[in-house]
């Protein structure tokens, strides 16, 4: 079976596939591409381009990734 794109949904680990999936490429976004809303509000904005230091810190210091 295939998800979005024709990319295979029954190759990702289950906590992988359990993550939000970005509607435009059909891939699931890495909690270290979730970033605060750049224009101050209280939301998120994804952003494949960047990565967001502070979560990636805290799951290094967590031992997460």
């Amino acid at each position: 079976m295939t998800g979005p794109h024709g990319v295979p949904s029954g190759d990702l680990p289950a906590s992988l596939a359990a993550r939000p999936r970005d509607a435009r490429r059909g891939l699931s976004i890495p909690p270290v591409n979730v970033h605060p809303d750049p224009n101050g509000g209280t939301g998120t904005h994804v952003d494949f381009t960047t990565i967001n230091t502070t979560t990636s810190t805290r799951l290094a210091v967590e031992r997460r990734c």
